[in-house]
């Protein structure tokens, strides 16, 4: 799955992920990939149309409840139910397809999984930059801009493309090499139009115990 990934600030759009690892990609080729901190990633906040939430917060609910409090009520709850391991799985919609997916067992509690925006009245803020579906590429910082086009930003008429943004273990040592969190199972991603326009912002996750 994918999503879109974009910084936009009150006038204008401008990533600033500028840290990058190796590592490589499902072709066998090394890349260079932007990465957040994990206390860059504490401090993220999710925007809704009526208000806001520390990502973190949202992050660590253990119940559907807790989740409409937190966001409001959604316009329709999808739900499937697995009798076999008695776990379920929940899709919250809300405006323009933007989707929160819980998963949950009766004995104990999996989390959000996935939050999916589609929707420029969502967005999420890594310090004083918002990140929201609608900008465009062009605004993208290169290294955010090149984990999706790869390679293909000479081509005018064609700037789709998927990338992601992963987040560092925690307590990462500068001198050590860089370690995505949850084995880059947890990142963000993003997905681009061939216009260059940004589709969708998503953040894909396996909590942690």
């Amino acid at each position: 799955m994918f999503t879109a990934f974009t910084f936009m600030g009150s006038d204008t759009a401008c990533a600033q992920v500028e840290k990058t690892f190796q590592r490589t990609d499902s072709n066998g080729q090394i890349v260079q990939t932007p990465y957040v901190t994990y206390e860059e990633f504490q401090s993220v906040t999710l925007h809704r149309p009526d208000g806001q939430v520390p990502l973190r917060e949202l992050l660590t609910v253990s119940s559907l409840d807790e989740v409409i409090r937190l966001l409001g009520d959604p316009q329709s709850v999808e739900r499937n139910d697995d009798p076999d391991d008695a776990s379920f799985t929940a899709w919250l919609h809300y405006d323009r397809d933007t989707t929160v997916e819980y998963h949950g067992f009766a004995d104990g509690t999996l989390g959000i999984t996935s939050i999916e925006l589609r929707s420029p009245r969502w967005g999420l803020e890594i310090g004083s930059k918002r990140l929201s579906p609608g900008g465009d590429i062009a605004d993208l910082d290169k290294t955010v801009r090149r984990s999706a086009v790869s390679g293909k930003l000479s081509k005018k008429n064609n700037k789709s493309g998927v990338g992601a943004i992963y987040i560092e273990q925690p307590n990462a040592s500068k001198n050590e090499k860089v370690e995505p969190l949850m084995n880059g199972m947890t990142q963000f991603n993003f997905k681009t139009g061939k216009a260059g326009a940004i589709d969708v912002v998503r953040l894909s996750r396996i909590p942690s115990d």
